[in-house]
Formats: structure tokens, C-alpha cells, sequence
């Protein structure tokens, strides 16, 4: 469906902050809660929290399972989780603003009002 990164980031673009039902509210609960639960224990891990070490196991262990069940590269599943959701939050936060406050975005060559764009859920 996407040619490299950059069509993904912009795909999601476009939907992700009508998949928030185009709340600031509901996009940044969500881009602090994917930072706190699912970045900050990685960095306090490193510094010898145990909360924190308990968390990424977990985070760890889950993530094993499905991409194992799903037939994805568990090195990813093990080392890419705070990648991942730092990429994620990023689009979130451009969604919010491209699709919120400019209000316009250009999707493969076209631009859009924004507040007409729908997620399909």
C-alpha cells in the first residue's frame, strides 16, 4: 500500500487524528500515555529501576508472542519497542497538526480539507 517511510508517515497523517475523533484531548492522552508507558520504562530500566526493568519484560515478552505468532522478525519485537512508539507519537502529533490546526494536507498529489477526511472505522 506505501512506497517507504514517508508515504507511511503520510498515510497515517492523514487518518490518525480522525481515528482520535479529532479531540487535542484524546491525541495527547494518547501520544503521553504511548511516552510514559512504553518509552520512559526502557530509559529507567537502563538506570536500574525495577518497576521499570519489570515493565519492558513484559512489554518484551508480549511482543515476542505475537510477532511470533504472526511470523515478524523478533529482533524487532525485542529491540525496536521504543522506536516504534516514538515514531508513532510523531505521527500523531504531526496529524494533530496538519489535519487539525492547518486544517489542509496534500495526500498523493491532492489536497484535502481536512475536517472532511474520515477514518473508515
Amino acid at each position: 500500500m506505501y512506497h517507504g517511510g514517508w508515504e507511511i508517515v503520510e498515510g497515517f497523517t492523514k487518518n490518525l487524528f480522525a481515528a482520535f475523533g479529532r479531540s487535542y484531548l484524546v491525541g495527547l492522552l494518547w501520544v503521553t500515555a504511548a511516552i510514559v508507558g512504553n518509552i520512559l520504562p526502557y530509559g529507567l530500566a537502563l538506570m536500574g529501576d525495577p518497576t521499570s526493568i519489570f515493565t519492558v519484560g513484559l512489554i518484551t515478552a508480549s511482543r515476542v508472542i505475537l510477532f511470533a505468532s504472526l511470523g515478524y522478525r523478533l529482533d524487532n519485537a525485542v529491540f525496536c519497542h521504543p522506536l516504534m512508539m516514538a515514531f508513532w507519537a510523531f505521527v500523531a502529533l504531526r496529524s494533530m497538526w496538519v489535519t487539525g490546526i492547518r486544517g489542509r494536507l496534500t495526500w498523493r498529489g491532492r489536497t484535502y480539507d481536512s475536517a472532511r477526511v474520515e477514518t473508515g472505522m
